[in-house]
Order: C-alpha cells, then sequence, then structure tokens
C-alpha cells in the first residue's frame, strides 16, 4: 500500500489508522461500510485493501462528497469497488439491508447521542464475527507526532467503551493510532472481559498522557526536542 500515495488526499487519518484499515478490508469478505468518508483517505485505504483481498465492496456514506472525492476514486482506480451514497447516515440506515462484515465510523464526535444512535442502527447490521472500528476514540501520540492534528475526543471515548468495551458483544479489541476496534461475538469470556478492561485502561492512561502534552507543547522548544525524541523511542 502507498500510504504516501494516500497521504497526499486531504485528511486526518494517520499512517497507524491507514494501514489498520488497508489490512482490515483485505481481510474482509463481505460488505465493507464506512460513514464519514470526506475526501476519501480512508475510503481509498478500504478499497486498496478490499482489492487486494477477497475484492469486498465499500460502501462509503456522507452527506457531502465533494468533487475531490471522485477523483481520488479515479486516481487510485477503485471505481468498481466503492459505492459512494451521498446521503445523511439516519436516511441511509432506513433503507438499508445488507450485512456489513468490517464497520468503519468517522463522524458524530461531538454529538454523543447521535453517535450512540448511530452505533445502535449500524451496528444491528454488523455480522457475529464482524469488526467494527470507531475513530477519535483514543489520542494517538505517533499521529500527532506525524503532524497529524487527531486525538481522541469524549464522545467516541465514552461511546466505545459503552458499546463495544463494556457492551458484553465485542471481543479482540484494541487501539489502531485513535481507532478502538473489536470483533461481535454472541458473549465473551472471562478473558475477554479482562482484555477489554486493559484496553479501556490504556485509553484512559493515554488521555491523561494527552493533557501532559499539552502542557509539553508549551516548553522551550530546545528541551521540547529531546523529550519528543524520548517518547517516539517508547511508542515506536
Amino acid at each position: 500500500m502507498d500510504i504516501h500515495g494516500l497521504k497526499q488526499i486531504k485528511g486526518f487519518i494517520s499512517d497507524a489508522e491507514l494501514t489498520f484499515l488497508y489490512n482490515r478490508a483485505k481481510n474482509t469478505k463481505g460488505v465493507i461500510l464506512e460513514i464519514g468518508s470526506w475526501m476519501g483517505r480512508s475510503t481509498m485505504s478500504l478499497a486498496l485493501g478490499a482489492q487486494a483481498g477477497h475484492r469486498a465492496k465499500v460502501y462509503a456514506i456522507d452527506c457531502t462528497l465533494p468533487t475531490e472525492f471522485y477523483e481520488n476514486i479515479k486516481k487510485f482506480g477503485v471505481e468498481d469497488t466503492v459505492n459512494p451514497i451521498t446521503e445523511f447516515e439516519q436516511e441511509a440506515n432506513k433503507k438499508w439491508n445488507l450485512p456489513i462484515s468490517l464497520f468503519f465510523s468517522d463522524v458524530h464526535y461531538h454529538d454523543d447521542k447521535a453517535l450512540a444512535n448511530l452505533f445502535v442502527s449500524w451496528g444491528s447490521h454488523l455480522i457475529e464475527g464482524g469488526v467494527v472500528a470507531l475513530n477519535n476514540v483514543s489520542p494517538s501520540f505517533l499521529a500527532i507526532f506525524e503532524q497529524s492534528p487527531v486525538w481522541g475526543l469524549p464522545v467516541p471515548k465514552k461511546i466505545g467503551k459503552k458499546y463495544i468495551l463494556n457492551s458484553g458483544q465485542f471481543k479482540n479489541c484494541g487501539l489502531a493510532g485513535t481507532i478502538l476496534y473489536g470483533t461481535k461475538c454472541s458473549r465473551i469470556n472471562f478473558l475477554d472481559k479482562i482484555l477489554n478492561s486493559f484496553v479501556s485502561w490504556k485509553i484512559d492512561f493515554y488521555s491523561v498522557l494527552f493533557k501532559v502534552y499539552l502542557i509539553f507543547r508549551k516548553i522551550p522548544f530546545p528541551l521540547k526536542g529531546k523529550i519528543k525524541s524520548f517518547l517516539l523511542r517508547v511508542f515506536k
């Protein structure tokens, strides 16, 4: 996958997140759904992964898809893979009848009710064994160091914990950049609960570190460079 090429597309998805989406799409046999596409940086990563794997279809839903989105579809040669849907996700959901194998949500950062409703309504279409990926749940220090100004926000963090980590319906949970992901299952065992709790703790820990980072930004430049080098060694 050409990460450099994908990063020429305007957007805030980091290298780690692009790689995660590509690899998940590559291993997905069924329908891939993305809500919140904008210029298509994440969409192209999903589509290229799908093309390299099982040729799954990628449905990209956004209330507005700019001209650049369609230009990127042609540029990356994924016209036969991506199905753009220019609608509000609530309206699209009323007509949706396909089982979903990979669901990536990248919207409603500041509206907990809207994000909760999205997760419930679209999550009902996610098959057992399907993967959900919710963006902007946890701070990602590598993304910040890559000049990608994206970090965890309170609403995705709250919804991710409630509907993924604490729901009892997802296992194999983890973080990829700011993305929280999990695999849908009928029930989880005791070990799954422990691992989900660890991921939840990790998100809280990173959130505290992010507050420290905000203080770090005010430190004089020479000292800042040394601290940045140390943190890069820790988190890589």
